[in-house]
């Protein structure tokens, strides 16, 4: 199963190494280091708040009110 946590790998050092009289070499396992990779909510000058957004959305529920209040009222005097 494939990890669904996301990792930078590091790359490992360079590593020295001679090659023997007779041609063979000495084995040199290098491995790459994992990082986590730490994502933070970029700074995008909006603060989420504003104050004319609901001051709209307040006027607009007071004037909806109105309006259901006043038809009701003209509902029930016509009745009459």
């Amino acid at each position: 199963m494939r990890s669904l946590r996301r990792t930078a790998t590091k790359s490992a050092e360079d590593m020295e190494f001679t090659v023997n009289t007779d041609g063979t070499v000495t084995e040199v396992v290098m491995h790459d280091e994992q990082t986590p990779v730490t994502q933070s909510t970029p700074n995008t000058g909006d603060s989420g708040r504003n104050p004319l957004a609901y001051l709209m959305l307040a006027g607009s529920v007071v004037i909806f009110t109105a309006l259901i209040i006043s038809r009701k009222k003209k509902g029930k005097k016509s009745d009459e």
